[in-house]
């Protein structure tokens, strides 16, 4: 696993539920790090495959690269 990052999006290890599907992917996008990383590893020890950016370049390449289930965005970003 990468570590939380502070301004470019970083993906988290691949997690799988015990029947061996993979969990869904999370993009956080938040420019707040201390929120950020927060959200990010509430999301990461649930069992959520995570990646987090900081900004909308960073949450586009991070889509690009690890397609999310969800999106979680600060509306005021």
């Amino acid at each position: 696993a990468t570590e939380f990052g502070c301004g470019t999006a970083r993906a988290m290890a691949t997690h799988t539920s015990h029947d061996g599907t993979p969990m869904p992917r999370v993009l956080v996008i938040d420019d707040n790090d201390a929120l950020r990383r927060y959200a990010g590893l509430l999301l990461k020890v649930s069992g959520f495959d995570v990646d987090l950016a900081a900004d909308r370049a960073s949450a586009l390449s991070a889509l690009r690269a690890h397609p999310a289930d969800v999106v979680v965005c600060d509306l005021f970003l």
